[in-house]
């Protein structure tokens, strides 16, 4: 595994309610074992400015395992819980069959991620787990959301 492949990062793009993660598979299998992943999760908004989207601009996430119970219930692999304003972390649940095919998925040049809709009005999960132009772009944007984060949190003390 190369140095980018390790790379981990977590992107909402809240002008489409689709999230883009990048992902190792040691995540992956630590989330299939029932591990709880808690990062950060950045908010992208390509219609607000820079500093309306302060209160958005970064939350905790926790990434855990859906219980088959769960994923009957609602009828997804994956779920999205506490997205929003007032919210200080986001849950993100993805079934056991959607780690697997993420785990057994032939990464390759021309797919550049593995793409699943989590919810019925279509919105998407973007899962980044080899070199692409996305992740690069998106991992470019990831890092500017970072400074300006870190530029406002100065600015503000």
């Amino acid at each position: 595994m190369n140095e980018k492949e390790c790379i981990e990062w977590w992107i909402y793009d809240a002008d489409h309610n689709d999230y883009s993660f990048s992902l190792n598979k040691d995540s992956l299998n630590k989330i299939n074992d029932w591990e709880v992943i808690k990062t950060t999760l950045y908010y992208s908004f390509n219609w607000k400015s820079i500093d309306e989207v302060e209160d958005w601009m970064k939350k905790d996430l926790l990434m855990c395992l859906l219980s088959d119970d769960e994923r009957s219930k609602i009828m997804s692999e994956a779920i999205a819980q506490n997205n929003n304003r007032d919210s200080t972390q986001v849950t993100i649940k993805i079934s056991k069959n959607l780690l697997e095919n993420l785990l057994e998925f032939e990464w390759s040049m021309f797919w550049g991620d593995f793409e699943y809709r989590y919810n019925a009005r279509g919105d998407k999960m973007h899962f980044y787990m080899n070199d692409s132009f996305d992740r690069k772009w998106l991992s470019d944007d990831l890092e500017f959301y970072g400074e300006v984060f870190e530029k406002n949190e100065k600015e503000n003390k």
